[in-house]
């Protein structure tokens, strides 16, 4: 029934589809149309879409370079290091992920995504202190835990 129900009313030729809260002699009508869908209104669902934003801001600082030319400038040019710090992300996600693949099966689901949003959320922790601490230790230490956090959130 709701998945049916238009979000915001359809136009067709000036004439608005009323809606199921609106009537037809509603004068006020347009003030009662809502620009949120109500999915949008529930509390899981907004911590997922900031979850979400946190996660691909993050994978993006990664992805686009800006995090491997900060490693590359802490380590006085050593490219080594950069690729070190991705050994460290990939190896740990390796490690955890099978493990984590198990227990998921075992045990419910939501009860592994909750372990693994305390390892994002020490990851990201960890990731600010690092930097402003320029610490290539502790850069090493949270690509670890975010190793840790995508092998079990991408496997349960």
């Amino acid at each position: 029934q709701e998945l049916n129900t238009p979000l915001l009313p359809a136009k067709h030729d000036d004439q608005r589809e009323i809606l199921p809260f609106m009537s037809e002699n509603d004068e006020n009508a347009s003030t009662q149309v809502s620009l949120i869908p109500t999915p949008l209104k529930s509390k899981n669902i907004s911590r997922i879409i900031s979850c979400t934003f946190l996660i691909f801001s993050g994978r993006a600082i990664w992805n686009e370079n800006v995090l491997p030319s900060y490693v590359f400038l802490l380590s006085n040019g050593n490219t080594v290091a950069v690729g070190l710090l991705s050994a460290v992300l990939g190896i740990s996600q390796l490690i955890v992920a099978f493990p984590s693949g198990v227990l998921s099966d075992r045990y419910r689901r939501d009860v592994m995504l909750r372990i693994s949003s305390v390892f994002g959320f020490v990851a990201v922790t960890m990731t600010c202190i690092a930097t402003v601490m320029n610490s290539y230790i502790g850069l090493a230490f949270s690509l670890g835990l975010w190793g840790c956090y995508y092998g079990i959130a991408n496997t349960s």
